[in-house]
């Protein structure tokens, strides 16, 4: 999975969009959870933070979702998992000024 998250040329994300946040929900909570254990695993949550700066950048200051409370309802809680691990796991504090969400 992280090689098809890795940059390229040419390649974009949608990080609004729940189809590139949640499988990187699960890599970057692998990634702390081997991070001492398995040499990639350092590059996979750096590429992880990366995604997540920009997916916290979509939402906005007032909470609002642009496909509505039913699928924020869906899509929010995805992003628990990975800046509760992170802010845990690692000194810096990457996450804490999330417009909208932290």
């Amino acid at each position: 999975m992280a090689d098809y998250f890795k940059p390229k040329s040419g390649r974009t994300f949608a990080y609004s969009q729940n189809h590139t946040f949640i499988p990187i929900t699960g890599l970057g909570v692998a990634a702390y959870a081997l991070y001492d254990e398995t040499p990639e695993a350092p590059a996979w949550a750096s590429l992880t933070r990366a995604i997540y700066d920009r997916v916290l950048a979509t939402y906005s200051q007032d909470g609002y979702y642009y496909e509505g409370f039913e699928y924020w309802i869906f899509s929010t809680p995805w992003l628990v998992p990975i800046i509760s691990t992170h802010t845990r796991t690692r000194p810096v504090r990457t996450f804490t000024t999330a417009p909208g969400f932290v």
